[in-house]
């Protein structure tokens, strides 16, 4: 997922609970302690992940769009 560049983990966290029981969330950090604009989400189980896709899919989250990569 694109991020805004003041994201840290808990807004991801926090922003994706909504879809089910989240195992970790991680925002990427540069050598300034920055965002690097992306991060991952892990969910407790097949369902709430793809509850999640179907919740965010195609939705924009301060101006950058979710866009699932599924592994």
């Amino acid at each position: 997922m694109q991020l805004p560049f003041h994201c840290q983990w808990q807004d991801l966290k926090d922003l994706f609970r909504q879809a089910g029981t989240i195992v970790t969330a991680d925002v990427s950090l540069g050598p300034d302690g920055r965002s690097r604009g992306f991060g991952t989400v892990s969910f407790a189980n097949e369902i709430d992940a793809e509850r999640a896709v179907a919740m965010f899919n195609g939705c924009v989250s301060n101006i950058k769009p979710f866009v699932p990569i599924s592994n």
